[in-house]
């Protein structure tokens, strides 16, 4: 006789993929209500507005994320790795928010998209289809940021700034799961 699964329904599947519809849906009104946002070159907002689609582009990387945060604290046993997961949504979100009331010269998309992208190659604890079918999404979103980043809005720097701070925060969770784990 086949034992039960003890996987708590918070991390399950079906509802990993509510949360990251949820989290998009929640973007997607928060976007709607705040109205056009300026495309922003380096630091210099321009006259052209985002496209609704690139500036909804993140939410459901975002909803992966807490989708995974909710796993974690679902299943009692990494209560460490959530804590640094929750750190970095929390990094990523602020400065995401800062980027677009104070123009630094940083992409939110491309940091959030650096750091998932590594987070799901090297990062263990999600089952491989469901990371494989992540990661991919992740990098073809990112490389439809890259094409608008550099072919339509000629902007290297904050698209390298972004992956670099990514690639620092991967770097930086990583070093903050040694320490307490």
């Amino acid at each position: 006789m086949k034992e039960r699964d003890e996987t708590p329904w918070l991390a399950t599947q079906a509802v990993h993929w509510c949360i990251v519809a949820v989290i998009t849906a929640i973007g997607a009104v928060w976007l709607l209500h705040k109205g056009p946002v300026p495309v922003i070159r380096i630091t210099t907002p321009l006259q052209e507005n985002s496209p609704y689609w690139y500036i909804l582009s993140p939410f459901p990387i975002l909803g992966m994320l807490v989708a995974e945060l909710t796993g974690l604290l679902a299943t009692h046993e990494r209560k460490r790795a959530a804590v640094e997961l929750g750190v970095a949504i929390a990094v990523l979100v602020v400065v995401s928010c800062f980027r677009l009331s104070l123009c630094i010269p940083l992409s939110g998309h491309s940091m959030l998209f650096s750091y998932f992208i590594l987070r799901r190659a090297f990062l263990n604890g999600i089952p491989i289809a469901l990371r494989k079918a992540q990661l991919w999404v992740a990098i073809i979103m990112g490389l439809i940021l890259l094409y608008l980043k550099l072919v339509w809005w000629t902007d290297p720097i904050t698209l390298t700034a972004g992956a670099m701070a990514g690639a620092l925060l991967f770097a930086a969770s990583r070093a903050m799961l040694a320490q307490i784990g």
